[in-house]
């Protein structure tokens, strides 16, 4: 039987009442003591089981500042709920000006050539190897300078010609090497070279010899003793004579290690013996590319400076 005045449907709520609990519903966040205050009334009426009231950080209701509610606990749509403070309205204003500066510097570095100094700052870590050296080449008996390599890539290992194993081994892996490199970048993209740590045997004629049994590309260097330490302290190459005796017949211990030098005349990378020849390539072809794409870009940037003027 219904309660006197109301309507089962209803309960002791009219229709406009029952419209707002429904909207009230909706935020439990906005008011969360009305909210259940209003459920727990609606499930009795209703004649359901009355939810059981949460506890935690979910009751506490938003600060009141921030938001304005009709009596319903439903947010107004009007333009009070814009929380402005000159603070917010500042700090919008730098973070604007700020994205603004990065891409006007972006652009800056674009047409000036400013990022030229990031192939600097990539050398940082590298370990300093290299450096000015003056040698003699066996193909023409005539010195030939670090200096006259400048633009080229070039690939150099120090070792002797009277090594029984070692040395063949890394040569033919060098060969190798240079040819996956031309293949992809074009002949004479990359240089090798041949230093000897054993200079009282290897003559230019016997380096000549012994270079053509590998790769005629090979550029056999060789010098005086002076020379040859020179080098090898700049490129912290070890190297050790053993026990000499009258036939001459002696070995030399020396590193095993290929340095690649770019054509700003400077140590770029080097590859132990563990290294492949694809792997080798493959870092090398990775250097030339990199170089290349500088290049270009620099090219570009010169362009367009000209164009400005």
């Amino acid at each position: 039987m219904a309660r006197r005045g109301f309507s089962q449907s209803q309960g002791p709520y009219g229709d406009d009442h029952i419209e707002q609990l429904k909207r009230a519903m909706m935020n439990p966040k906005t008011d969360p003591e009305r909210y259940w205050k209003e459920e727990e009334l609606r499930a009795k009426a209703e004649g359901r089981p009355v939810p059981e009231k949460p506890s935690g950080p979910s009751l506490k209701p938003l600060p009141s500042n921030q938001w304005n509610f009709d009596d319903a606990g439903i947010i107004k749509e009007d333009d009070t709920n814009v929380n402005f403070t000159y603070k917010g309205a500042a700090l919008f204003v730098c973070v604007g000006s700020l994205v603004l500066l990065m891409v006007e510097f972006a652009d800056y570095q674009r047409k000036h050539g400013v990022g030229r100094s990031l192939a600097e700052i990539e050398e940082i870590g590298k370990p300093k190897l290299g450096g000015p050296w003056t040698l003699v080449d066996c193909r023409s008996g005539k010195p030939l300078a670090s200096e006259q390599l400048r633009g080229k890539f070039y690939l150099i290992y120090f070792g002797f010609t009277f090594c029984p194993d070692i040395c063949p081994q890394e040569l033919e892996k060098a060969g190798k090497a240079v040819d996956i490199v031309e293949k992809e970048y074009g002949d004479g993209t990359i240089v090798p070279i041949f230093v000897t740590v054993d200079p009282s045997r290897d003559t230019c004629a016997q380096t000549t010899l012994y270079l053509s049994e590998f790769d005629p590309r090979t550029i056999g260097l060789t010098g005086t003793h002076e020379q040859i330490k020179d080098i090898t302290r700049k490129f912290r190459v070890y190297y050790n004579q053993g026990i000499r005796n009258d036939s001459e017949d002696y070995l030399v211990d020396h590193s095993i290690i290929h340095y690649l030098v770019g054509p700003n005349g400077k140590f770029i990378d080097s590859y132990g013996k563990n290294m492949t020849a694809d792997e080798i390539a493959a870092k090398i072809g990775k250097e030339i590319h990199r170089y290349r794409k500088r290049r270009e870009e620099r090219r570009q940037s010169r362009g367009v400076q000209d164009s400005e003027k």
